[in-house]
């Protein structure tokens, strides 16, 4: 699905054009037919609506399509293809809104704001893989009794 949107990872969405709203909206209507709807190549989402407009259906129809013919799918793994693509969908959405400017708010206040929210997630993250309790909650199951019985042992854990 990347490699049809034209991504690498998903922040990339951020330096894809979207559709415009205008199009979008005479698509759904039928109004325009001089307007191409939405195509694979390049597989452009509509993120101002949500995942169950017509734009997107249509995507996510064609790209149903499009991974059945790449890949054998049953019918009854369909729902989880339709999954992965919502949940893809979502991600993609939530990141694209989360750049936008808040109101009042300036380019360089967004990316400040980007960021400062950037660098917390990664705080986090380390700060979640160095706690030895973690790791001790893992490693202590797997120790023979030996080693776990106090004073019978110079063997140190952690």
């Amino acid at each position: 699905m990347k490699e049809l949107i034209g991504i690498k990872k998903d922040e990339d969405i951020l330096t894809i054009l979207n559709p415009l709203p205008v199009d979008v909206r005479d698509f759904e209507a039928g109004l325009n037919i001089s307007v191409v709807g939405p195509t694979l190549h390049p597989m452009r989402f509509c993120f101002e609506v949500p995942h169950t407009h017509a734009w997107n259906t249509e995507l996510v129809e064609a790209f149903v399509l499009y991974f059945q013919s790449k890949f054998r799918i049953v019918p009854d793994e369909l729902s989880v293809v339709y999954t992965h693509i919502q949940r893809r969908f979502t991600r993609l959405q939530t990141l694209w809104k989360q750049s936008r400017p808040k109101d009042g708010e300036d380019t360089v206040a967004t990316k400040k704001r980007l960021a400062e929210r950037k660098a917390r997630v990664q705080a986090q993250a380390r700060k979640d893989t160095r706690r030895r309790t973690v790791r001790s909650f893992y490693v202590l199951p797997m120790l023979s009794p030996n080693i776990l019985e106090a004073g019978k042992s110079s063997t140190r854990c952690c």
